[in-house]
């Protein structure tokens, strides 16, 4: 998937943005397809910088960029520290938002304490108003310390988002501060 295409409208976004999303688990920096994710049209010294820094939210961006939502942020240089700021607010702009703190397979999910963003790919709900999902997160590290795009398993309870381990133990716990409708953000910036 990382040659794929701009989304040209031909599916809804929640299918684009999941099948995007899995089609960059496992790239890792420096290797290009990251950089060109993360970092296009940023100086070759800039893309050096930014394989080091955590890409959770950097992710989020190159992802939404190839989904075709159009937006200054997006567009402009990568300022460094806003990457979250920059999700957020394209949200808000977009009033994607959403009300519910459970995601839908396409929608970002940001969670505070520290501080991450991912994108949720499949979600199914559960027992007491639980739900199982499964995301794509940057931000990642391998085993040699180089940022990394990872597929999760993970719960969500009470506005609690859990990030679970191959066993289904809880490895990090936090509280989910907003779920942003991709949908609704696409709508409001497509770049078509």
């Amino acid at each position: 998937m990382r040659d794929a295409p701009p989304f040209d409208g031909s599916e809804p976004i929640p299918p684009a943005m999941v099948c995007l999303a899995l089609g960059y688990v496992g790239t890792t920096a420096p290797a290009i397809e990251y950089l060109d994710l993360i970092a296009p049209g940023e100086t070759d010294a800039r893309r050096a910088e930014m394989a080091k820094m955590s890409g959770c939210a950097l992710v989020v961006r190159g992802l939404w960029r190839l989904a075709g939502i159009g937006h200054p942020r997006l567009d402009r240089p990568y300022v460094t520290g806003k990457a979250v700021e920059d999700v957020v607010s394209i949200a808000r702009e977009a009033d994607a938002l959403r009300a519910v703190l459970v995601p839908e397979p396409g929608d970002v999910v940001h969670v505070v304490g520290s501080e991450h963003v991912y994108v949720a790919v499949a979600v199914e709900p559960g027992p007491n108003g639980s739900s199982a999902v499964e995301s794509v997160d940057g931000g990642q590290r391998t085993a040699g310390g180089l940022q990394t795009i990872r597929k999760y398993r993970r719960k969500i309870v009470a506005g609690r988002d859990m990030r679970l381990d191959d066993r289904g133990r809880i490895v990090v716990s936090r509280q989910i501060a907003t779920v942003i409708d991709c949908a609704k953000v696409l709508s409001t910036f497509a770049s078509r």
